[in-house]
Protein backbone atom coordinates (compact mmCIF):
# COMPACT_ATOMS: atom_id res chain seq x y z
CA UNK A 1 0.00 0.00 0.00
CA UNK A 2 1.36 3.12 -0.77
CA UNK A 3 0.76 6.14 1.25
CA UNK A 4 -0.43 9.26 -0.49
CA UNK A 5 -0.95 12.90 0.78
CA UNK A 6 -4.09 13.38 -0.18
CA UNK A 7 -5.45 12.45 3.37
CA UNK A 8 -3.47 15.34 4.98
CA UNK A 9 -5.39 17.16 2.48
CA UNK A 10 -8.45 16.30 3.22
CA UNK A 11 -7.65 17.24 7.13
CA UNK A 12 -7.36 20.34 5.74
CA UNK A 13 -10.13 21.10 3.47
CA UNK A 14 -12.31 19.81 6.12
CA UNK A 15 -11.09 20.19 9.41
CA UNK A 16 -8.42 23.14 9.78
CA UNK A 17 -10.10 25.42 7.48
CA UNK A 18 -12.99 25.65 9.66
CA UNK A 19 -11.21 25.63 12.68
CA UNK A 20 -9.40 28.77 11.33
CA UNK A 21 -12.45 30.41 10.57
CA UNK A 22 -14.39 29.69 14.09
CA UNK A 23 -10.96 30.98 15.62
CA UNK A 24 -11.29 33.84 13.76
CA UNK A 25 -15.03 34.78 15.26
CA UNK A 26 -13.86 34.29 18.44
CA UNK A 27 -11.68 36.97 18.18
CA UNK A 28 -13.60 39.07 16.02
CA UNK A 29 -14.50 41.80 18.89
CA UNK A 30 -11.22 42.01 20.46
CA UNK A 31 -8.87 41.95 17.69
CA UNK A 32 -10.43 42.28 14.69
CA UNK A 33 -7.32 42.33 11.69
CA UNK A 34 -6.58 39.27 13.51
CA UNK A 35 -9.69 37.80 13.06
CA UNK A 36 -9.53 39.42 9.02
CA UNK A 37 -5.95 37.96 8.63
CA UNK A 38 -7.59 34.30 9.45
CA UNK A 39 -10.54 34.66 7.63
CA UNK A 40 -8.11 35.16 4.47
CA UNK A 41 -6.08 32.43 5.15
CA UNK A 42 -8.80 30.14 5.79
CA UNK A 43 -10.13 30.89 2.89
CA UNK A 44 -6.97 30.82 0.92
CA UNK A 45 -6.26 27.24 2.43
CA UNK A 46 -9.45 26.06 1.46
CA UNK A 47 -8.97 26.96 -2.02
CA UNK A 48 -5.41 25.68 -2.47
CA UNK A 49 -6.53 22.18 -0.92
CA UNK A 50 -9.50 22.11 -2.96
CA UNK A 51 -7.58 23.01 -6.69
CA UNK A 52 -5.47 20.36 -5.20
CA UNK A 53 -7.99 17.65 -4.60
CA UNK A 54 -9.79 18.26 -7.46
CA UNK A 55 -6.41 18.59 -10.24
CA UNK A 56 -4.44 16.00 -9.06
CA UNK A 57 -4.16 12.85 -10.63
CA UNK A 58 -4.95 9.38 -8.79
CA UNK A 59 -2.14 7.09 -7.38
CA UNK A 60 -3.54 4.25 -9.62
CA UNK A 61 -3.63 6.42 -12.79
CA UNK A 62 0.27 7.33 -12.15
CA UNK A 63 0.63 3.54 -11.94
CA UNK A 64 -1.55 2.22 -14.86
CA UNK A 65 0.53 5.13 -17.32
CA UNK A 66 3.46 3.81 -16.02
CA UNK A 67 2.45 0.07 -16.61
CA UNK A 68 1.61 1.01 -20.07
CA UNK A 69 5.03 3.00 -21.28
CA UNK A 70 7.58 0.79 -19.65
CA UNK A 71 6.98 -2.18 -21.65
Amino acid sequence: MRVTDRPGRYLALLVISPLLVVAGLFVLECQPWVAVGLFVFASALFAYELFWICNSVGLAKVEDDLDGHCT
